[in-house]
C-alpha cells in the first residue's frame, strides 16, 4: 500500500504573499467552484484511485478549512487532548459538525465525526492514563448527547494515540 502526499504549496516568501488572494467564499458564487474541481480531479484524474483523501485542517476553522470540513468531508477526525483549555473550542467544533448537512443525503451524519485523542502522556501510572481516557470519553459522550440515534457509541468513535518519545523528538 502506498501513501501519496500532495503538498499544499511551495512555502517561500512569494507563496505566503499570494495566500491573501485565496477567497473560497467567492468560489461558491462562481459557475465552476475550483475547490470542487480539485476534489473531482483528486478522485478521478489520477493514474490510481485513492481509497481515502485526507485533508489536514489542524490549523482550525478558517475560510479555507470551513468548506473542506462542512461541504466536502465525508468524515471529520477531530484531534484533541482532554485538557480543560481545549474543551470549549473542541465542543463548539463538534456541535457545528453534528449540525452540518451536506449534499450526501443517504448518510445520517455528514461529515461523520471521529475523535483522536493525542498525544496521550507517557506515564507509567495507569491511573493517570485512565483519567485522561475517561475524561475524553465523557466529553465525547456529552457532545454526542444531542443526537437521538447516532448508531454508534462514544467509545466506538474515539481512539487514543500514546505519546512516543521517538516520534516526538525525531527531526527527519
Amino acid at each position: 500500500d502506498d501513501i501519496y502526499c500532495l503538498p499544499a504549496g511551495k512555502p517561500d516568501a512569494n507563496y505566503a504573499r499570494l495566500l491573501r488572494y485565496i477567497d473560497p467564499v467567492a468560489w461558491y458564487h462562481e459557475e465552476r467552484n475550483p475547490l470542487h474541481l480539485l476534489m473531482k480531479q483528486l478522485k478521478t484524474g489520477l493514474p490510481f484511485t485513492p481509497d481515502v483523501i485526507l485533508l489536514d485542517a489542524r490549523t482550525g476553522i478558517s475560510t479555507l478549512n470551513g468548506p473542506l470540513l462542512f461541504d466536502l468531508a465525508d468524515m471529520s477526525i477531530i484531534v484533541f487532548f482532554p485538557h480543560p483549555q481545549t474543551h470549549m473550542g473542541t465542543a463548539a467544533l463538534t456541535q457545528a459538525i453534528l449540525a452540518a448537512k451536506t449534499h450526501r443525503d443517504k448518510q445520517k451524519l455528514t461529515p461523520e465525526p471521529r475523535f483522536l485523542v493525542s498525544p496521550m502522556p507517557a506515564s507509567k501510572v495507569p491511573d493517570i492514563m485512565q483519567r485522561y481516557q475517561n475524561r475524553a470519553i465523557e466529553w465525547v459522550a456529552d457532545w454526542l448527547s444531542v443526537l437521538e440515534h447516532a448508531g454508534f457509541t462514544e467509545s466506538e468513535i474515539t481512539h487514543f494515540v500514546p505519546y512516543r518519545d521517538l516520534c516526538g523528538v525525531r527531526t527527519r
